[in-house]
């Protein structure tokens, strides 16, 4: 491997690679690969002037290396490039090197020459301007950025030497190195009005973009679109087999010896395995935490699984004084874990699962039913890791009260349909509105404050329609409506777990969501629930205001996730109620964001 001479009067500094795992290695540049500085003084046009020849030679300097080791692999199996299944068992490390060292080689040529762009864009903004005004020199700069990535590939296509046919077969077949596709996501789902037909085709394969333009690594890509083909709900029911030994283990290590660290020893590799604080932020709330209920580190899930004492004694502090071990039932231990799913989904490389565990006490041995709702991310390695984990105790079947009988007029008919309407515009009314985008602005944590203020005020504005006129439909439809904008039971599964549903607490339909929003009385010729009495309208008293405290917000690709409190305060007494939620979100091609799960619960001490 080269380690280069000089450009531009810096030295340049060689390419650093980081193995990750023993399976797969990823390519790291250092921040001042080049000795480049994005500051924006070359134009952008200037800069992308020649880049496929840049990027051909620096390619064959840093990663020419990588290259032949796949095709000796290739060659020496008599492999052919076009059936992957067959190749990939074989020859698929060397092929995840070569194209994590041409990803990040391409990603340092990307800041290099999109700083200018940006810095030139947000002058222009600032003044007013908007994108028709652009220059056109710097138009054309942004043309050719958003199509580059193709112009190397087809250089790949007509290299000379026997890389070429690969290269050749693998455009031809759409079949684009992730490398090259991590530099496109700003830009999937458009067409490429700048390229060949043939370049298009290439685009067109990976239609989905993450939020924030990160590269997309090898394996990522193969989970997703090649082999081997992920079975997501068999993954899912693995993950949950990996959770229930882990809490079974923990629970046996306690009986066999409550004064070695040994229980503690286990829960700590467990977190550390199962849950995915390792790669970011996990919302996780706990079924018992009242005082601190949501646990966004690693230390505090410990704290919550084997209490409070025992992660001060042997895990070095940290521990939450509410704790009481629920890996080991506070002492008692568990003996049995089953889990039943009411839903499983999948969404690219995210999946999640809704419904009950069940948990045996070893000593008494009485069960305790828990809901749940878990959101997994799949890593490189294969594995489910846990992003979100929603955990709560039922609704007792005290509440909801019945539904109210001032809901309809005593022997009121109600003999309309509801229809899942286009918006009205009223329904829109407030703060939290956004022009839909799929790229740049508004930003995923932007995306998620405003679908939660257009939450808020469809609550708001459906309890204001009911006050109005409790007789006319108006409010019903504008919930409706609500549904059918914010909920994405039109194109997919919802897994929806309603704060006050006892009886039937998993709603996997629209009708099932509208009928706890407004009501038995007002769905009941739908296929209504007899316990709801409308959360929205708060079973006729209404609400006069609805308040979001987010603890974590959480962007993961093209889902968004969302944990906190919401505070809802009755109209008529002014008493204020406190819910504890999660909300992930898938991004539509529009740039709005449509809830694909929704787990709302009264915290443990209210249950």
């Amino acid at each position: 491997m080269g380690q280069g001479g000089s450009r531009g009067g810096g030295q340049e500094k060689p390419l650093k690679l980081v193995p990750t795992t023993t399976q797969v290695k990823k390519a790291n540049l250092e921040s001042k690969w080049w000795g480049l500085q994005a500051s924006g003084a070359a134009s952008a046009p200037l800069c992308l002037q020649g880049y496929g020849q840049q990027y051909a030679a620096l390619f064959e300097r840093h990663c020419g290396d990588y290259r032949r080791e796949h095709q000796k692999c290739m060659k020496q199996g008599k492999l052919d490039p076009l059936e992957m299944q067959k190749w990939y068992p074989v020859c698929g490390d060397s092929f995840e090197l070569e194209n994590a060292c041409a990803g990040a080689l391409l990603k340092a040529l990307d800041s290099r020459c999109r700083a200018p762009l940006d810095k030139a864009a947000a002058t222009l903004e600032s003044q007013g301007q908007d994108d028709a005004r652009l220059p056109k020199q710097l138009e054309g700069g942004v043309k050719e950025l958003r199509c580059y990535a193709f112009m190397i590939a087809w250089e790949w296509k007509g290299a000379p030497g026997p890389e070429a046919d690969s290269a050749r077969a693998m455009i031809n077949h759409s079949v684009l190195l992730t490398g090259l596709v991590a530099l496109v996501q700003r830009g999937a789902e458009a067409t490429c009005m700048d390229c060949a037909p043939s370049e298009e085709n290439v685009l067109l394969q990976r239609s989905h973009a993450s939020e924030d333009g990160a590269a997309v690594g090898a394996a990522d890509w193969r989970w997703q679109h090649a082999y081997p083909k992920w079975n997501c709900e068999a993954d899912v029911h693995a993950a949950q087999q990996d959770w229930k030994d882990a809490i079974l283990d923990i629970s046996a290590a306690y009986r066999q010896n409550n004064t070695s660290s040994d229980f503690v020893t286990i829960a700590t590799e467990a977190i550390q395995s199962l849950y995915g604080y390792d790669i970011g932020p996990v919302t996780f709330k706990p079924t018992l935490a009242v005082e601190q209920p949501f646990r966004p580190t690693a230390q505090g899930a410990l704290s919550y699984f084997v209490g409070n004492n025992a992660t001060n004694d042997y895990a070095g502090g940290g521990g939450i004084p509410e704790d009481k071990g629920f890996a080991i039932a506070s002492g008692d231990t568990w003996a049995k874990v089953l889990f039943f799913n009411d839903q499983i989904s999948c969404v690219g490389d995210v999946a999640l699962a809704q419904g009950y565990y069940f948990f045996t006490n070893a000593a008494s041995k009485a069960d305790i039913g828990v809901e749940y709702t878990f959101v997994y991310k799949k890593i490189e390695e294969g594995q489910l890791k846990i992003i979100v984990h929603h955990s709560s105790l039922p609704a007792p079947a005290s509440l909801p009260a019945p539904a109210s009988a001032t809901l309809t007029q005593k022997g009121e008919s109600r003999n309309w349909k509801v229809a899942k309407a286009s918006l009205k515009p009223v329904w829109w009314h407030g703060p939290g509105h956004f022009e839909p985008s799929y790229y740049g602005a508004p930003s995923c944590e932007e995306r998620v404050a405003a679908t939660q203020e257009a939450w808020k005020y469809a609550i708001l504005n459906i309890s204001e329609a009911y006050r109005q006129n409790a007789l006319y439909p108006n409010y019903v439809q504008l919930a409706a409506d609500t549904i059918d904008k914010l909920y994405n039971y039109e194109n997919g599964k919802v897994l929806f777990k309603p704060t006050l549903a006892a009886q039937d607490p998993f709603r996997v339909t629209f009708i099932g969501a509208l009928s706890y929003f407004v009501g038995y009385e007002a769905t009941a010729e739908q296929g209504g629930f007899p316990e709801d009495s409308g959360f929205a309208i708060k079973g006729g008293e209404t609400w006069s205001n609805v308040t979001f405290e987010n603890n974590l917000t959480n962007c993961v690709g093209d889902v968004a996730l969302s944990q906190g409190y919401y505070y809802f305060t009755a109209a008529d007494s002014g008493n204020i109620t406190g819910v504890e939620y999660s909300f992930v979100y898938k991004k539509m091609k529009t740039g709005e964001l449509k809830i694909i799960a929704h787990h709302s619960s009264l915290p443990a001490d209210q249950v």
